[in-house]
């Protein structure tokens, strides 16, 4: 009995054995049913995200400027990889492919750090590919792929140097370029510029003004689709975001005087390309405008000097009217406006002369002399009926008056007494070199000198109409009169110099031996720089009958109808300008891919920059055909403004022409400076 139940137990524990033995071996299948499941997978995501890096190796090789999406997407388009934006990718039911383009920064040193970084090279993108998938409820699996793929395998069109200047359409000669606004300086090797503003700018003067330049100023207009940008006196008037037209009307001025006449008007105006502004103006003689006030006048677009047409009245209330061709176009701004009011006669004036910036003397018809004590303009005497033409002053105590059939005054300090005249002939301009020492010049070529004691007849040159005089030193003096006529004296006879053609010169002014301005009829004005004597832009048609400068960068000139004009040197250089390229032929049909320049920029107020766009053409017969519109890194009619690079739009890939357009944009006195630009093509 005993070895019965011995067997039993035997029995039952090699069962056990054997079960045990037999889930062994069973998890043991499982096990590797599973871990070779697992592998596969493992296997599989491993292929799928080396897929995603060749891929985007693979577009790479055809366009680099695809990389402007992430996350992104992969398929097959036409037998090759294209990319796409997408979140993320399903495949297979099973795994999820993420792919993520980055931005590559560098430091000084050009070595690749974290971004920001000290610029971001565009010309470098980091490539992450993620696959993931789930091994079991709850257990996620992952591969992940990163390759840092670069620009390496393509052509920059690079243009280094623009002295070449513009006129050339089809590029050809590297140093040349297309066209420009006459704004910028090309004169340098290496590098273009804004032009210098040297030649200044001339703007009505005299009498009372009002003027808005500051924020206060401009927000007590009322705006329609207009905004004021800055502030304080830095402040300006703009059109609002995404409109294309937009008015300002200003805050109501008050003279105080409903006889008031309203004179002239000028501003500072910032417009680019395809953008315009105009000012109109009304009177009235309540303070509130209604229904007795005038209409709004005429649009006004000199903004150098324009004459206001509005009626008589105590009150003025001008309207800016901005435009640009499209809504996301750079606005134009009014920065300031001047309006000039109840100027001190409007008889014709006919010369003036000064003793310092704080004493000036004009004179004009019907005996009328003005005099200007730094503030304010005034009648000093009326001479009688007689016509005045000219002045010079000595001294404080001692100047000289000339007019017709050969009247001469002279002035002690006090008064002005009428002295004898050696000639009945009109005259028409004076100058005194010193105490001792003066010319004077008028009809039928009569030249008369004073000698300290006397005026007494020097020379008579005939027909000539002579009407200013002006000595540089005792040897170097200068007359100018009818049909252009320019004449030099050195020291011991007169003689002609230039003729300018049919202008009727009125006055000559020299600062320096090598800087003068000449002025006339039409409001003609010509400048002097020691080698010959070139054309400048006037602000006004009417005849100006004498100028003088008080410096290189501070001259005034006056003429009929009482213009006073200002000559002022706001700044050193222009405020904008732009030019476009040549037209560059990449060879065949290619991606536009990367655009990059080199450049200089100072610290300016407000700003200074540099914008660059891009358009593109198809080839016809070895020249452009239809260009695409002007580009910007987020589409058409945009800019490109990052000099460390920014990637084309893909709208302008497929074409064989490009071309690009500088905009330069400074405060007046900086300028940004572009030293090279680099358009990337494959």
């Amino acid at each position: 009995m005993h070895q019965k139940a011995q067997s039993i137990l035997e029995v039952i524990i090699a069962m056990a054995i054997f079960a045990l033995i037999g889930a062994a071996m069973a998890s043991l299948v499982v096990g590797g049913f599973n871990a070779m499941r697992q592998g596969g997978e493992q296997t599989q995501a491993e292929a799928l995200a080396q897929e995603g890096i060749e891929a985007l190796r693979s577009i790479h090789d055809t366009s680099w400027n695809e990389f402007i999406y992430s996350p992104a997407v992969i398929s097959i388009s036409g037998g090759q990889w294209v990319l796409s934006s997408g979140e993320s990718e399903l495949i297979d039911g099973k795994y999820t492919r993420l792919i993520t383009i980055e931005d590559v920064c560098r430091d000084a040193l050009d070595e690749i750090v974290g971004c920001p970084g000290s610029y971001t090279d565009v010309n470098t993108k980091r490539m992450t590919v993620i696959l993931t998938w789930d091994v079991r409820q709850g257990v996620i699996n992952s591969v992940q792929r990163v390759a840092y793929l670069s620009n390496w395998d393509s052509v920059n069109w690079v243009q280094t140097d623009w002295s070449g200047g513009p006129g050339q359409s089809i590029w050809s000669d590297q140093t040349r370029y297309d066209s420009d606004n006459e704004n910028v300086d090309y004169n340098t090797a290496g590098e273009i510029k804004l032009d210098s503003a040297a030649d200044g700018t001339w703007v009505a003067a005299g009498g009372d003004q009002f003027i808005d330049t500051t924020a206060t100023d401009f927000n007590s207009g009322i705006f329609n689709d207009t905004v004021v940008a800055g502030s304080g006196e830095g402040a300006s008037i703009a059109l609002s975001d995404g409109v294309v037209s937009g008015t300002f009307l200003s805050r109501v001025f008050d003279s105080s005087d409903s006889s008031t006449h309203w004179d002239t008007t000028y501003w500072t105006e910032l417009l680019l390309s395809r953008t315009d502004l105009t000012i109109a103006t009304r009177t009235g003689n309540t303070p509130t405008p209604d229904e007795t006030w005038s209409s709004f006048s005429s649009e006004l677009t000199k903004s150098q000097s324009s004459d206001i047409s509005s009626p008589d009245g105590q009150y003025l209330q001008y309207r800016a009217i901005l435009t640009r061709d499209q809504a996301d176009f750079d606005t134009p701004n009014l920065a300031d406006i001047t309006i000039i009011y109840n100027s001190v006669t409007t008889k014709n004036l006919n010369d003036f002369d000064s003793i310092s910036a704080n004493d000036l003397w004009v004179i004009g018809n019907s005996g009328k002399v003005l005099h200007y004590d730094g503030s304010d303009w005034s009648e000093f005497v009326d001479l009688g009926g007689d016509e005045l033409y000219a002045i010079g002053m000595v001294s404080t105590s001692d100047g000289w008056i000339m007019g017709e059939l050969g009247i001469i005054f002279h002035y002690d300090g006090t008064s002005w007494s009428s002295v004898s005249s050696p000639t009945n002939k009109n005259l028409n301009s004076i100058f005194m070199v010193s105490a001792s020492d003066g010319w004077a010049v008028g009809e039928d070529g009569i030249i008369i000198n004073y000698d300290g004691s006397d005026w007494s007849e020097f020379t008579d040159t005939g027909d000539e109409v002579w009407s200013d005089v002006f000595m540089v030193s005792a040897n170097d003096g200068w007359i100018v009169g009818d049909s252009g006529r320019i004449w030099h004296y050195d020291g011991s006879d007169w003689s002609k110099f230039t003729d300018t053609g049919s202008t009727n010169w009125q006055s000559i002014y020299l600062f320096t031996s090598d800087d003068g301005q000449v002025v006339g009829n039409n409001g003609d004005i010509y400048k002097y720089d020691g080698v010959e004597w070139t054309s400048v832009s006037s602000p006004t048609n009417k005849r100006l009958k004498t100028v003088q400068m008080l410096a290189s960068n501070d001259s005034w000139a006056i003429g009929n109808s009482g213009i006073i004009l200002h000559f002022i040197i706001e700044g050193l250089f222009k405020q904008n300008g732009y030019f476009i390229s040549s037209a560059f032929d990449m060879g065949n049909t290619s991606p536009i891919q990367t655009v990059e320049w080199d450049q200089s920029i100072p610290t300016c107020s407000p700003t200074c920059e540099i914008k660059l766009q891009i358009r593109a053409a198809p080839d016809s017969s070895g020249s452009p055909g239809i260009w695409t519109d002007w580009y910007g890194e987020t589409g058409a009619d945009t800019y490109f403004i990052n000099a460390d690079g920014t990637i084309i739009p893909l709208e302008l890939n497929d074409n064989q022409w490009i071309q690009y357009r500088i905009e330069l944009i400074g405060d007046n006195l900086d300028t940004p400076i572009l030293q090279e630009t680099r358009i990337n093509y494959r």
